[in-house]
C-alpha cells in the first residue's frame, strides 16, 4: 500500500480489486441486504461532495459573478437552489439528478444512478459540517455553509427562495 501511495508502484484493475475486497471485508458491507447498491450509495455521495467542493471552489475563484455580496467587507455567495441544483448536475456523473431540496441545515438530492435505481442522498447537519472542512482545506480559508428554505432565510441576505449561503474569510 505505502508504495502505491507513493507512486513507486503500478497499479492494476486486479490490484484495485484486491485492495477494494480488502476495505468491503473491513465493514458491515456483507451485512447489507443489497452490498451493490449500498457502495453505489456510498459512491454517488463521495462523488456528491466532491462536485459541491468542486461548484464552491470554481464560484469563489471568479471576481465577478452575479451572487457573491459583501457583509462587513467578506464575501458571501448566495446561491439559489436552481442554480446550485444546475451545476451540481453538470459535475456528477455516477447519478442523474431529479431533484434537491433545502431545509434549514440540510440538504435532500434524489436522482437515479446509471443503473436507473432511484437514490435518495440526504445531507444533515453533520454531513454540511463536513463539506465546510473540506471547501476549508481547499480555498485555504474558513468557510461556512448555510442552507435555508426561502421561509427560513434571513432578511439580510435579500433572497426569497431557497438558498445556500456560503461565507468565506
Amino acid at each position: 500500500m505505502s508504495m502505491l501511495e507513493k507512486g513507486k508502484r503500478e497499479i492494476g484493475e486486479a490490484h484495485a480489486a484486491a485492495i477494494t475486497l480488502g476495505m468491503l471485508k473491513c465493514t458491515n458491507f456483507w451485512d447489507k441486504e443489497n452490498p451493490i447498491l449500498y457502495l453505489l450509495d456510498v459512491l454517488s455521495l463521495t462523488k456528491l461532495e466532491s462536485a459541491i467542493v468542486e461548484f464552491i471552489q470554481d464560484l469563489t475563484s471568479k471576481s465577478d459573478i452575479f451572487c457573491k455580496r459583501y457583509i462587513e467587507g467578506h464575501p458571501v455567495y448566495i446561491i439559489d437552489i436552481k442554480y446550485f441544483t444546475e451545476e451540481i448536475k453538470k459535475r456528477l456523473s455516477v447519478m442523474d439528478i431529479e431533484e434537491v431540496d433545502f431545509f434549514r441545515g440540510r440538504m435532500n438530492i434524489r436522482g437515479l444512478h446509471l443503473d436507473k435505481k432511484t437514490v435518495l442522498i440526504q445531507l444533515d447537519c453533520s454531513d454540511i459540517r463536513r463539506l465546510e472542512n473540506k471547501v476549508s482545506k481547499v480555498l485555504n480559508n474558513k468557510t461556512v455553509l448555510q442552507i435555508f428554505p426561502k421561509e427560513e432565510v434571513p432578511p439580510i441576505y435579500s433572497i426569497k427562495k431557497d438558498c445556500m449561503i456560503v461565507h468565506c474569510w
